[in-house]
């Protein structure tokens, strides 16, 4: 009898809890205010541009991980040290950052490093 209770009081607090987090995301998209889903925070009000949509991320992350899988490749069979290190890079960077005008600037960096720099 103890347990059918203990697991109806934990029922009761998560549909509490769920119903606090519908109550949070109805305030995000007001009658009149416009929603970007590329960057969170960029509104037309001016506010300043922090942090990347998960979908952004996502897609960035997979085209970065992908091309930095062909460096790999690459650079494994052509025994190119700069491509190596430079796809690796590609396929890990994605998880430490946030910003995306950095995230951008470091791929394309990343990207363009096996042709600057001959190893």
């Amino acid at each position: 009898m103890h347990a059918i209770h203990g697991q109806h009081s934990i029922l009761a607090t998560l549909s509490c809890q769920s119903k606090e987090i519908s109550d949070h995301s109805a305030d995000r998209n007001k009658p009149g205010e416009t929603s970007v889903s590329i960057v969170q925070g960029f509104t037309p009000s001016g506010r300043s541009i922090e942090r990347m949509d998960i979908s952004t991320s996502l897609l960035l992350g997979v085209l970065f991980g992908s091309i930095g899988m062909g460096y790999i490749v690459y650079g494994k069979k052509q025994h190119k040290g700069m491509a190596l290190f430079s796809g690796i890079a590609l396929c890990i960077f994605p998880y430490c950052v946030s910003n995306i005008f950095l995230f951008v600037l470091i791929g394309l960096v990343l990207m363009a490093l096996p042709f600057l720099i001959r190893c």
